[in-house]
């Protein structure tokens, strides 16, 4: 051999070579800790009410859609307010006032966006039926049926 000889700690003991993994488990378990505590304050909730199955689906009369409110957003960014289209800057002025005189539970307005319209303008259009007092907003969806 090469005559290379360990040297001994002072009272005969070899040093010791193994690893020590208890400072790498004290690590581990305090990231533990932490993503325990900060994974539940990351989630961010919107309430959603998904409506109830209606088994007799019956077709609403005129007298009752009446007082309906619908507005609809086309890929350029067009609005229309119950089928007439309204500049962007006008729906605020507009809307107010419909949605004032109606009861706080009755401030519903339906909300329909074509496919291809930016998410901008439909982000931008929500902020505003919320800024004119809307407390509901339902989501109108394509008919899975109809084909286009």
């Amino acid at each position: 051999m090469s005559g290379h000889k360990r040297k001994k700690k002072a009272g005969g003991a070899k040093a010791n070579t193994d690893i020590n993994i208890t400072p790498l488990v004290d690590v581990v378990l305090v990231l533990l800790i932490i993503f325990m505590v900060v994974t539940p304050l990351l989630e961010k909730e919107l309430p959603v009410r998904v409506p109830e199955i209606d088994s007799d689906p019956t077709p609403p009369t005129p007298e009752d859609l009446k007082d309906t409110l619908v507005v609809q957003l086309n890929n350029g960014g067009r609005l229309y307010l119950n089928m007439q289209e309204l500049p962007k800057d006008q729906l605020l002025a507009r809307l107010k006032p419909m949605l004032d005189v109606k009861a706080e539970a009755d401030r519903i307005v339906f909300f329909d966006a074509e496919d291809s319209a930016t998410y901008g303008d439909a982000v931008w259009l929500l902020d505003t039926l919320k800024q004119a007092g809307t407390t509901t907003i339902g989501m109108m969806l394509p008919d899975p049926d109809v084909k286009k």
